[in-house]
């Protein structure tokens, strides 16, 4: 797994490579600045069909789903190929947060081996 970062358009742009669905889990994310507004979470390039899948994936500001929820979990069944998309329901539309750390949260496994890659779209407020 990598994280990545790009700017644009006044906005930044996390992505999060290989997020392991088969495991119930955080995947710990760094967030380069100290008050900002979350936009969007994507989720792609699935390396295995996840249309009869339960796993459910959402994010956090503290791990093992503690703290605030930023996206609420769910399942992912239209991804059922690496190009297909899926934007997320973004949980605290009208809370900005300053955790430095975003947490990726697999609530309930795949079953199978299972891989995405997640980007969040946030929006600095420094």
């Amino acid at each position: 797994m990598s994280q990545q970062g790009l700017q644009v358009n006044g906005g930044y742009t996390l992505q999060y490579r290989g997020v392991n669905l088969n495991s119930v889990a955080d995947t710990a994310v760094h967030v380069p600045f100290a008050k900002y507004i979350v936009r969007r979470m994507t989720l792609t390039n699935v390396s295995t069909s996840l249309a009869a899948s339960s796993a459910t994936i959402g994010a956090y500001t503290a791990a093992a789903a503690g703290g605030t929820a930023v996206v609420t979990p769910a399942t992912a069944t239209g991804l059922t190929a690496a190009s297909k998309f899926n934007d997320r329901t973004i949980a605290v539309s009208a809370d900005s947060l300053t955790s430095d750390t975003l947490y990726i949260r697999v609530g309930v496994a795949h079953g199978t081996a299972a891989t995405c890659d997640v980007y969040l779209e946030l929006q600095s407020l420094e």
